[in-house]
């Protein structure tokens, strides 16, 4: 194959690949969004990563769990291997977690419940490939 038709193939699959999404109905794809959200460093998106503490697939939530203990240096118990339905209790100290630290004086760049999400917690993730 020619170097042109080499560069025209590229060009035309480069749209062809899923987007990571913590909305994704493909675990991969989740588990992809995490890792560049989490690398952000935007603690507006820690309620976004406690949701997915209750995700199905057990790597989506070690993704999750990950980010949240490198934001915020806890870990309140939870066990990404568990079922999450068999830990209610530390989902709750998460969620809890962020929610008062979002109404602390001084959390301005924290999570607000009810508040509007920002534009990269709602938009799809773009994966360069990398990941």
């Amino acid at each position: 194959m020619t170097r042109l038709a080499w560069l025209l193939a590229a060009l035309l699959t480069a749209g062809c690949a899923p987007r990571p999404s913590l909305e994704s109905g493909d675990p991969v794809q989740r588990a992809r969004a995490i890792k560049r959200l989490a690398g952000t460093k935007d603690p507006s998106l820690a309620l976004r990563l406690v949701d997915r503490l209750e995700d199905d697939d057990p790597a989506v939530r070690f993704y999750a769990v990950l980010a949240l203990r490198r934001l915020t240096g806890r870990d309140f118990g939870y066990n990404y291997a568990l079922d999450p339905q068999r830990q209610p209790a530390a989902v709750r100290r998460w969620r809890d977690f962020i929610e008062r630290q979002a109404e602390e004086p001084g959390q301005g760049s924290g999570p607000r419940p009810g508040a509007p999400r920002p534009a990269a917690a709602t938009a799809e993730v773009q994966d360069s490939g990398g990941s």
